[in-house]
């Protein structure tokens, strides 16, 4: 009833263009979750920028999105325990498929110097957090607002993960944080 009072449709005339309740969630599952991970897959297999845009461009998507339409994104979250039997796997998989793609490039990032030494699935997870919970804090306005808000996440997760070092990354990556800790030179560490 509040879909149809939202659209200003009666509840007959919603059942027109959606089957039942579960067709609802199953296109809030495409749209929030299946959609965002391929979005991912893609950005990531964009050789042509670093790890750093890459990530940037990654959290920046994924925010937009909650900040434009925290609602929806609210409601899918309230909802994984009603999702029906066939959506639970498809919705559960792009959850792990997004997880990958952030610990993905976080990790091409580690290797390449360019981030500092963390372990990319916690990282990860911490970006995604910080994406999820615009939903919880943001209260859409224009898309301008919306974009300003998911630009700001996207350079904060980005220099969340920076290495402040120029040092090329070394091969052993705990030298490379020893090094970092102690603001010293790779090269002049552990020997």
């Amino acid at each position: 009833q509040d879909i149809a009072d939202a659209t200003g449709m009666t509840r007959p005339a919603l059942y027109h263009y959606i089957k039942s309740k579960d067709d609802v969630l199953a296109r809030l599952v495409a749209e929030l979750a299946l959609d965002p991970a391929a979005e991912l897959r893609r950005i990531r297999a964009t050789e042509a920028t670093d790890p750093a845009a890459r990530l940037y461009e990654m959290v920046y998507r994924v925010a937009q999105g909650h900040a434009r339409n925290p609602e929806r994104f609210q409601l899918l979250v309230r909802s994984e325990a009603y999702l029906p039997n066939e959506l639970v796997e498809p919705y559960r998989k792009s959850r792990r498929d997004v997880l990958k793609e952030f610990a993905g490039v976080i990790g091409e990032g580690v290797r390449s110097g360019q981030f500092r030494p963390v372990d990319p699935r916690i990282a990860a997870l911490s970006v995604i957090g910080q994406c999820n919970w615009i939903a919880w804090w943001h209260r859409p306005g224009t898309d301008d607002e919306a974009d300003a808000v998911a630009r700001a996440v996207a350079d904060l997760a980005v220099a969340s993960v920076l290495s402040s070092s120029s040092e090329p990354a070394e091969a052993d990556p705990t030298r490379r944080a020893i090094a970092m800790h102690w603001s010293l030179p790779a090269s002049m560490c552990c020997n």
